[in-house]
């Protein structure tokens, strides 16, 4: 699993260019959210390629992007979305799909990111 905000066309870029260079997988898995101010159409337009599963959620937090206006600017790339209402619904979705050998990247979004964080301690805690 990898978390990054990835917030603006910079961090998204770098995000995409370190999973390539980085990372061994089969497959990978975007979960995205994002503020309704981002320019998301960049932002989608530097993270597409390389996922081959998308899922799209907002945070609590009140600027959070609606889940269709997201959804649709992956769809104008082809891609159609799988909608998570929540966080946590997003990060058991992405692992459930996931297999052994799958990346599982959160990202579009600091508060997106923080919640998968904290969904991650609770999933994976041992204690």
């Amino acid at each position: 699993m990898v978390v990054d905000g990835a917030h603006n066309i910079g961090a998204a870029r770098r995000l995409k260019q370190a999973i390539e260079q980085y990372f061994d997988f089969d497959r990978a898995i975007l979960v995205i959210g994002a503020s309704f101010d981002k320019d998301i159409a960049s932002i989608v337009s530097e993270l597409y390629p390389p996922f081959d599963k998308v899922i799209v959620t907002r945070s609590r937090h009140p600027r959070a992007m609606a889940l269709a206006s997201l959804a649709a600017e992956f769809a104008k790339h082809g891609v159609k979305a799988q909608i998570a209402e929540d966080v946590p619904a997003a990060l058991s979705q992405a692992l459930a799909l996931a297999g052994d050998k799958d990346l599982v990247c959160i990202a579009g979004s600091l508060f997106v990111v923080g919640e998968a964080m904290e969904q991650a301690v609770k999933l994976f805690s041992t204690g």
